[in-house]
């Protein structure tokens, strides 16, 4: 496998794993504090560590598009949404229906990718949204026989506009993501954003914060988690600016799903905390999930034979080969630029 998009596997899992991490922090934090409150001050506080990271890397901070801005926005306003109507009995059923968020994905992939879509993808997307779908069906099941409650029908409404809004920024942020310069910069813009927006619903939502140690604690805490989850995500998608047609389209899906497998990490860190055992519908689901990153990943570019964990090893080969063939044809006009020099010299020797 070509290191590169391993590194964005690697990358995509990472961020998972930091962001499930982050929800189940902020989850406890929000059973003492409001909700608006604690946003703000984890948000001032992510903020807050990548201006320290920045500080090391010297670089310029340059304008961003306006859609960097609402991306950075609409990451905060569904996320306080979410963190208000989160509690310990719902977090695994709640994160299991926003993973639904795949399809709405996918589906915007599909429409803006027509060109390189074919009767065998669409089979193999199906069949993978198909797998995702069964997979959140067992974690729901696992919700259910544990003891958890359900959301109520209120909830299970802003619920379901979560996924579309999740599905629209993750795309979004996806599409970003491959096409910036410098991706400390598109941090520093989602990051400063999702802080104004966290501020402005501070200014007329929130209570006041009584500045208690705890509440220091878990923002900072929460802020380091999001920085660094955001900031896996978006390095995940620098190895893209590669892939074209196909496997920029596959390859965005892949690492998408990946990310989008935070449910599975909550549902074990919730384990972790003593809430119960992880049993067969868990491990069933991990499965599911692991079949259809396969089976979305191994779809063939028909005009080179490639798929996307082969496609950049044959890509980077070629490059290889056209850069040493090039050097050595300079070489080999540097050296007869060299010898017809001499035999001009010889013919036409200096006068003293």
């Amino acid at each position: 496998m070509d290191k590169g998009f391993l590194r964005s596997i690697v990358l995509a899992l990472l961020s998972s794993l930091l962001m499930g991490g982050w929800l189940i922090l902020s989850m406890v934090a929000i059973q003492s504090y409001n909700t608006v409150d604690y946003y703000m001050l984890m948000s001032f506080f992510a903020f807050a560590f990548f201006l320290a990271f920045q500080a090391f890397r010297k670089k310029q901070v340059r304008q961003p598009k306006p859609r960097v801005i609402a991306n950075g926005a609409l990451f905060s306003i569904e996320s306080i949404i979410f963190l208000s109507i989160v509690n310990s009995q719902n977090i695994v059923m709640l994160s299991a229906l926003i993973t639904l968020n795949i399809i709405v994905f996918t589906i915007i992939n599909i429409f803006l990718h027509k060109e390189v879509l074919n009767k065998h993808i669409m089979a193999r997307i199906l069949v993978s949204s198909l797998l995702i779908i069964i997979a959140v069906d067992l974690i729901y099941t696992f919700n259910q026989s544990t003891g958890f409650t359900a959301l109520d029908p209120q909830d299970f409404y802003v619920a379901f506009l979560l996924v579309v809004l999740f599905g629209a920024t993750n795309y979004l942020f996806s599409y970003n993501s491959k096409r910036v310069v410098n991706e400390e910069n598109f941090i520093f813009w989602i990051l400063l954003a999702g802080f104004v927006v966290s501020t402005l619903a501070f200014a007329s939502l929130g209570t006041g914060i009584d500045v208690h140690r705890a509440i220091i604690y878990y923002s900072m805490a929460g802020g380091l988690l999001l920085f660094a989850g955001i900031s896996s995500m978006v390095y995940s998608y620098r190895y893209l600016a590669y892939y074209k047609n196909v496997m920029r389209f596959v390859g965005t899906n892949v690492l998408f799903l990946l990310s989008e497998t935070d449910v599975i990490f909550i549902s074990v860190l919730y384990v972790l905390f003593g809430i119960g055992a992880i049993n067969s519908d868990i491990i069933a689901s991990i499965a599911l999930i692991l079949v259809s990153m396969i089976v979305i990943s191994t779809i063939e570019d028909k005009r080179s034979q490639t798929n996307i964990f082969t496609h950049m090893v044959t890509d980077t080969f070629n490059k290889e080969v056209t850069s040493l063939k090039s050097m050595m044809r300079r070489r080999g006009a540097h050296h007869q630029d060299t010898r017809h020099g001499k035999r001009a010299n010889r013919r036409h020797p200096k006068r003293g």
